[in-house]
């Protein structure tokens, strides 16, 4: 089976249907190797994330990631209680933050 695909591999071109993202959506190492909640998304309740986060959504209640958390334009944050190693801004974060 897997010689049959190998084969066919090369009649696919796949360079032609792929597209880059802006170049302000690479700015964050979360977009390029972690999560992201998207516009209109909401989440109440406890939250952990494994890697980079990018929240452009909203989410309340206690978040924490052992990595970087950023808050996007469009995002908002209201926590008792936000914890990663790094934590930018960019939209509503309103509660307690802390970066170790």
């Amino acid at each position: 089976m897997k010689s049959d695909l190998r084969e066919n591999e090369a009649a696919i071109d796949w360079k032609s249907e792929v597209t880059r993202p802006p170049a302000a959506a690479e700015s964050s190492s979360a977009v390029r190797a972690g999560s992201r909640l998207g516009k209109g998304s909401e989440i109440i309740g406890t939250v952990v994330f494994e890697g980079p986060v990018v929240i452009d959504g909203k989410l309340e209640e206690e978040i924490e990631g052992p990595d970087n958390i950023t808050v996007g334009e469009n995002g908002s944050v209201i926590t008792t209680r936000l914890r990663a190693d790094s934590i930018v801004i960019g939209g509503v974060g309103e509660g307690q933050i802390d970066s170790e």
